[in-house]
């Protein structure tokens, strides 16, 4: 997961670059595909994966701490 977000901002990049004709038009074709990459591939990774992901970061999932604290 995590080469596919450099690989997709330069892609991102070089089509700006190849499409756009100034600064300004190069920004506009490449700042929502950074964007749509990004929060996508976040969003993949927390709704999808999920827990897998934060193991293997060294996250260690407690469920006491994630409890509202209704009760107590």
């Amino acid at each position: 997961m995590e080469w596919l977000r450099p690989a997709g901002i330069g892609i991102a990049i070089f089509i700006a670059f190849y499409l756009g004709k100034d600064a300004i038009s190069r920004f506009h074709i490449m700042g929502p595909f950074v964007v749509m990459l990004m929060s996508g591939t976040v969003a993949f990774e927390s709704l999808i994966l999920g827990e897998v992901a934060s193991e293997k970061i060294g996250y260690k999932l407690n469920r006491v701490l994630l409890r509202d604290g209704v009760g107590q």
